[in-house]
């Protein structure tokens, strides 16, 4: 099989993004990183043209940049500070309008069934959920990068061991929530609802835990109850990323779950790297016709179900937060997994921790050359990269591409 070219591979993942005279000159002497909002394809090939010095992201871009030789990783956003809050933190989880979960809670049920299944599966099958996940979101081609042969499934393997697979909505998990919460409180970042609600309060806004309820006595009854025939097609959001992988194995290794669970996500075209078709089958009937829709970050994601475009997503919870806070009908459902980010830079940064990251921002603002970190609008990683500025007394700005 023939390799593909680093550098073709960012071609192909995301096209050329060039960052140029946009970025105005700090004033003298004030301390100052500069956010730059991107999409998380495109970081790759930013920090390999030196537009940007690093970006805070999810996996698989981190461990990619640092399999090549490209960048390094300063720190796992669960080390980052301060105090270690972040241990655990809260990431993707299933999200889904109020309206299809009030029509047709069958539905919702089946699927969170699904999903709590195919975590299972990726912790019960790790090596096999690496290569499906390698598969769809880099092919099946190596990867060239300077005198190195990088095998996708070597990057997933990595990549996947620093995330943390899991549906339990526990206290600790809500907790982390409450923290995100209180953290775009704290960065003015929250305009409605939630800004003057108690914790309990919030939880009701945010959560809708019964579909999960219901969903993990199905899957520990072993059998799954087929919810009313849906009549139209259901679209079903996610993100290039591994922190995805829940519906890259139920789509990939349908079979297994058909017999192995009585349910499953049968492509329409199984011979595509990332079907985009499905029927959800239950007990070999199918119950639902799902679209899936790839997107490139939360926010995004939080639109398209603003519009009605999708029913369900896998993503973060800080964009639904903040999708929740200003009016949008969803409910979080319950996670898909905690951590599994990091923050890189390039691989001749003058710096290998999180001590010495702050070092270097802050000699290169007395240099008048701001840091640029480049991280996804709205995401989780630009909440823990701002709070962690802010406990540095590090100011960020945000530049436009």
């Amino acid at each position: 099989m023939r390799p593909i070219h680093l550098i073709a591979l960012l071609g192909i993942l995301a096209g050329a993004l060039i960052i140029a005279g946009c970025l105005q000159s700090p004033l003298k002497g004030a301390p100052e990183v500069r956010l730059v909002y991107t999409d998380a394809s495109r970081m790759q090939q930013l920090l390999m043209t030196n537009q940007i010095d690093g970006f805070i992201i999810w996996q698989p871009v981190v461990e990619t940049v640092n399999s090549s030789g490209a960048g390094k990783i300063i720190a796992y956003s669960q080390y980052i500070p301060p105090d270690r809050i972040w241990a655990d933190h809260t990431c993707c989880a299933l999200e889904a309008r109020q309206d299809i979960i009030q029509k047709n809670p069958g539905l919702a049920n089946a699927i969170s069934a699904l999903t709590i299944l195919s975590i299972q599966y990726i912790n019960e099958h790790p090596d096999r959920a690496a290569e499906i996940t390698a598969d769809w979101l880099f092919g099946q081609k190596d990867i060239i990068a300077g005198t190195r042969v990088l095998r996708p499934v070597d990057i997933e393997t990595k990549a996947l061991s620093t995330v943390k697979f899991t549906t339990e909505p526990t206290d600790a998990w809500v907790r982390s929530n409450d923290r995100f919460v209180q953290t775009y409180i704290e960065l003015d970042q929250l305009k409605g609802q939630l800004k003057y609600s108690t914790s309990e309060q919030a939880h009701t806004i945010l959560f809708d835990f019964e579909p999960y309820r219901n969903a993990r006595q199905m899957v520990d009854a072993k059998k799954i109850v087929p919810p009313p025939k849906e009549s139209r097609t259901i679209g079903f959001g996610y993100l290039p990323s591994d922190h995805d992988a829940p519906l890259f194995v139920a789509a990939k290794d349908w079979q297994y779950f058909s017999s192995h669970y009585g349910i499953a996500l049968r492509p329409k075209d199984a011979t595509k790297i990332k079907p985009d078709m499905f029927d959800l089958i239950i007990n070999n009937e199918t119950v639902a016709e799902i679209r899936a829709v790839e997107g490139q970050g939360g926010a995004g994601l939080m639109k398209l179900m603003d519009q009605d475009e999708i029913q369900f997503a896998y993503a973060g919870t800080p964009p639904a937060i903040v999708a929740i806070d200003s009016g949008i009908p969803i409910k979080i459902l319950h996670p898909i997994n905690t951590e599994g980010s990091g923050l890189v830079v390039g691989v001749d940064a003058p710096c290998n921790d999180w001590q010495s990251f702050i070092q270097w921002a802050k000699d290169r603002a007395v240099a008048y050359r701001p840091l640029q970190i480049a991280t996804v609008k709205g995401s989780i990683q630009e909440v823990i990269f701002r709070f962690a500025m802010k406990d540095a007394g590090i100011p960020v700005n945000v530049v436009s591409p």
